[in-house]
């Protein structure tokens, strides 16, 4: 009898290890006693590798339980001995209605619902679970979340219950990823991670009998093999959304750009992995753009697997709804994943395009484009549904610049001015702008002009308000000098707007904050995300003259003796006529 519950016990705890993980201490010498109550030392530890958030917890939620008797019991002369009673495990009445139901070769009804022979074939020879157990409890767990008619857990006033007998037990995770569910009773619990961002597949912890021989002072007997330790590992699910100037790539997480130039989106996808009997399966990425950024083009739409993609279809593989444009977005679209069509791929991918309207906004806010994923983190639960996001932002900068006499004391309307970019090592490319008030431009692409004119109020007063810049190198050249006696700057003025050192000067990444150094910039310019810079002109002058009034009245005084001398030879000529 003894040798006979030792093999089938040790065979229901080689199927639960091999299962689920489950890895067995002797840290507690835990006697069996011989009635299903809480014993203190009975306890689960589950340790996740995942993120634990707020009121994360573990549930436990005992479906197999042990008989046990005291051999002594008949004799008072005789201490208590408690072992395995035959038979040595029953279905917990929790859920034996179901799988009498469901799984009829698991359970010998005649049999005060022992568990049956056939339930122990699900392992194999080298000790690897077999693929039956799998659907089992996947579906186990999935009737007990759903509150299937033919699972019943009673409640009583001191919980789920029954008499003393604990049958739903949970646990908080602390920050260490570890919960303990303690006061538990001897058997087989579903462990179900509840309430955290990852996905947990149903686990199986074991708290059996086990025959222990003497150590020390601990007597040889059957003790409860606990704690029963599972360490699970959660199913991937990632969200990660990127962008890039170009539509080959690369892409990261930022990008400079200017008003009318196009910018290029992926957002990657992890798929959810749902089980069979999952009672949720939802799967949804929302992506939802600044108003800055407009959306130019159709979606494409893959699934991938490994280096594979596969394009997915509209109304086959997904569908897709819209909004429109808001005074913070400039529109959504959500795709609702059908998760049959789609959880054979690792991930799926969104491709699309944007273009900076002239809505962007300049600085260090940036234009963001905000991803989000709705998956079922508890697919048992027809109510669970959690969101992760990831934001690809789009920067743009602008120019501040003030037209000024040459020491800076009084601002200059009225000067204009042509802008050009460097676009190679001698090449440069000129820039358009649409003015959107007095001394305020915006880039464009196509269209606008080419000329610009420092503001002539006295609140725009030499002011140029230059966005939707993208980074880079600028020359500009003054072409009309402001009114007032002032010449044409001869030089050109260049500008270059760097954003590649983060605001802590730690990291290589675009910020939309300019970096520190840049000539005639100041703090505040920088956090508006605008380069600050002053033209100074200076007045025109008159050139040396080359003669004076000295010089007109000895000329005329030459004019006149010279005259004089023409005179008098006349008059002498005359004279000499008579003469002769």
């Amino acid at each position: 009898m003894k040798k006979r519950l030792l093999k089938a016990g040790a065979v229901i705890l080689c199927i639960m290890m091999c299962l689920c993980g489950t890895v067995s201490t002797f840290a507690a010498w835990t006697p069996l006693l011989p009635a299903d109550q809480k014993q203190a030392k009975i306890e689960i530890d589950v340790t996740v590798d995942g993120e634990v958030t707020a009121n994360m917890h573990a549930t436990a939620f005992r479906i197999i339980k042990v008989n046990v008797e005291d051999v002594n019991k008949d004799d008072p002369s005789k201490p208590e001995f408690n072992q395995p009673a035959d038979p040595v495990y029953t279905w917990a009445p929790g859920v034996a209605k179901w799988v009498a139901a469901k799984y009829p070769a698991y359970i010998e009804t005649t049999n005060s619902n022992a568990v049956a022979e056939e339930y122990t074939k699900w392992y194999n020879d080298d000790g690897s679970p077999a693929e039956a157990i799998v659907p089992f409890i996947d579906a186990l767990a999935a009737a007990i979340k759903s509150h299937d008619s033919l699972i019943e857990f009673p409640y009583t006033a001191d919980g789920f219950t029954e008499g003393t007998d604990p049958l739903v037990q949970s646990a908080v995770f602390g920050e260490d990823k570890k919960a303990t569910i303690q006061d538990l009773s001897k058997g087989s619990y579903i462990v179900l991670i509840e309430g955290g961002n990852e996905i947990y597949q149903p686990s199986v912890a074991n708290l059996t009998p086990i025959w222990r021989a003497a150590e020390g002072d601990q007597p040889a007997g059957w003790y409860v093999n606990s704690p029963a330790i599972l360490k699970l590992k959660h199913t991937g699910v990632s969200l990660t959304k990127t962008v890039s100037r170009q539509e080959a790539g690369p892409y990261g997480e930022a990008v400079s750009a200017g008003i009318g130039d196009n910018v290029y989106f992926n957002i990657l996808a992890n798929v959810p992995e749902y089980s069979e009997n999952a009672i949720s399966d939802t799967f949804k990425v929302r992506d939802e753009a600044a108003v800055g950024l407009q959306f130019t083009d159709a979606l494409t739409v893959y699934g991938v697997k490994g280096t594979e993609k596969t394009p997915l279809t509209k109304e086959i593989d997904y569908t897709m709804a819209t909004t429109g444009a808001t005074e913070t977005v400039s529109g959504t679209f959500t795709l609702d994943f059908k998760y049959a069509n789609v959880k054979e791929y690792d991930d799926v991918l969104i491709t699309y395009r944007t273009l900076v309207s002239d809505k962007a906004v300049v600085g260090p806010a940036g234009n963001p484009n905000t991803a989000h994923m709705d998956y079922s983190n508890n697919p048992y639960s027809a109510a669970s549904l959690k969101t992760i996001d990831d934001v690809a932002t789009v920067y743009t900068y602008g120019m501040d610049l003030t037209k000024t006499n040459k020491d800076g004391t009084q601002k200059l309307g009225g000067a204009v001015f042509t802008v050009e970019k460097k676009v190679g090592v001698d090449t440069w490319s000129q820039v358009r702008f649409v003015a959107d008030s007095e001394g305020v431009y915006h880039r464009v692409t196509t269209g606008g002009v080419t000329k610009i004119t420092s503001g002539n109020t006295t609140e725009k007063l030499g002011k140029l308000d230059l966005r939707g810049l993208d980074a880079g190198t600028y020359r500009i050249q003054e072409t009309q000098a402001p009114a007032g006696g002032y010449v044409v700057l001869k030089d050109y003025v260049t500008i270059t707007i760097k954003d590649t050192v983060d605001k802590d000067g730690t990291k290589n990444t675009l910020d939309g904050i300019l970096d520190d150094g840049v000539a005639n910039s100041t703090d505040t310019a920088n956090v508006k995300g605008y380069i600050a810079r002053s033209i100074p002109n200076s007045m025109g002058f008159d050139l040396p003259l080359t003669g004076g009034m000295g010089t007109i009245l000895f000329t005329a005084g030459g004019i006149v003796l010279v005259a004089g001398a023409v005179v008098l030879l006349l008059v002498a000529n005359r004279k000499k006529s008579r003469r002769s």
